[in-house]
């Protein structure tokens, strides 16, 4: 009974959100599947590309196998509707093992991985299916806690890793860039929903925690100035000035389909938010063909931003917080039920998951033609397939296969696109 239970849990979740005290997003299956796809695509590609692997990376090979392990157990506590006893997580041990083993790592090291990847793992399940409730599926909340605690585990690695050998290759420093962009947004939204910072207090507190978190240990890692280093990066050349003027336009033109359904009665539909995907094609394909590495920290940049919009939003700081109330209501979808916008993030992470794990996705030219297919994935998928099962799944998508799972005829349309 427990065992189809785990299969099944989509069928008890009235029950499970009573006793576990949270609220998953509503009219979603519990994509469990997703606790399992970061750990098994970091393992994947540190297998596949084990020559260029950062100490870093090997890190995450074994700490992504922790999370996995820690996934089952999460995933049998929720059948029996109850939470991960830490007797089940004693796999923490062996994992500590295998960094101490393995890798090298000292004692205190692999019981701080150890820890990060089971008990810190679990707690950050809970704390944000509780704190959003209704934003996150239960597949979705692993991954994003998953996403969540590897950013906290990775900051000291890459701290004393600089200091034994300092950051040089531009994909590197992008990474630490984005490392420290979104630790830092990370502790402003605490600081925000703890102090209730409101107006004024909110941007003094963000500036004090750019300087501390993000400027000056930037300086540290990177021996340089950061600002310096991105505005470097910007103006290289010529030609890469020219795909940051293009980048611009694409982005004005988002704003203005913002804010002209935000002036529109009603909400936008699903075909007429697909507007989105294909700007956001516009903006990868050469992206990746011609500067893959400003596009990976460009992206990554664009992810904290919208951390960081979502705050103002939810907290209603002026001048944006209303603006960005109206546009969110005009261009909802059923994914955003609870307070979080998690679309534009979604499609952000799926059109750039395959970019960010992959240990080395740029080459000595600044493209990404020897990876193009592989990480052209996210494009593929989220960019041609689900705009093609949107635009005419709306005209075409009553019709369903007959069976008991029916397939529904925008996703025979999805995949011929593919």
């Amino acid at each position: 009974m427990e065992k189809f239970k785990t299969f099944s849990i989509g069928l008890f979740l009235p029950s499970l959100e009573e006793k576990l005290r949270f609220k998953v997003r509503p009219n979603a299956s519990s994509g469990l599947w997703l606790m399992f796809l970061l750990p098994t695509c970091l393992i994947i590609s540190a297998f596949k590309y084990w020559v260029v692997l950062t100490n870093t990376y090997k890190l995450l090979l074994i700490f992504s196998i922790g999370l996995i392990f820690c996934s089952i157990s999460i995933i049998r506590a929720l059948a029996r509707e109850e939470y991960v006893n830490v007797h089940e997580l004693w796999f923490f041990f062996p994992i500590s093992l295998l960094f101490y083993t393995f890798l090298n790592s000292g004692i205190l090291f692999s019981i701080y991985s150890g820890v990060f990847c089971t008990l810190l793992y679990c707690q950050a399940y809970i704390v944000l299916l509780r704190t959003f409730p209704k934003s996150f599926t239960l597949g979705e909340a692993g991954l994003t806690a998953q996403a969540f605690i590897i950013l906290l585990y990775t900051t000291l690695p890459h701290f004393y890793y600089s200091i034994e050998e300092p950051i040089v290759k531009t994909g590197q420093s992008s990474t630490v860039i984005i490392q420290m962009e979104l630790f830092g947004i990370l502790i402003l939204g605490a600081f925000a929903v703890n102090f209730n910072l409101r107006h004024y207090t909110f941007y003094f507190s963000m500036v004090f925690i750019f300087l501390t978190t993000f400027l000056i240990p930037l300086h540290i890692f990177l021996k340089r100035s950061p600002l310096l280093w991105v505005l470097n990066l910007l103006t290289k050349d010529i030609a890469t000035m020219k795909v940051v003027l293009y980048w611009l336009i694409c982005s004005c033109l988002a704003a203005l389909v913002i804010l002209r359904h935000r002036k529109m009665a009603g909400k936008a539909t699903s075909a007429e938010r697909k507007i989105f995907h294909i700007l956001a094609i516009a903006v990868y394909v050469p992206g990746l063909m011609y500067e893959c590495n400003l596009l990976y920290l460009g992206s990554g940049i664009l992810l904290g931003i919208f951390f960081l919009l979502e705050m103002l939003r939810n907290l209603t700081i002026p001048p944006l917080g209303n603006l960005l109330q109206e546009s969110f209501t005009a261009l909802k979808d059923e994914k955003d039920a609870g307070i979080l916008a998690v679309t534009p993030i979604y499609l952000l992470t799926g059109f750039t998951l395959p970019l960010w794990i992959h240990p080395s996705p740029c080459d000595l030219t600044d493209s990404a033609f020897f990876n193009f297919l592989p990480l052209m994935s996210g494009i593929l998928s989220v960019g041609v397939g689900d705009t093609a099962a949107s635009v005419f799944g709306s005209k075409y998508g009553k019709h369903f296969y007959p069976g008991r799972y029916s397939i529904k005829f925008y996703d025979v349309l999805e995949t011929y696109a593919l």
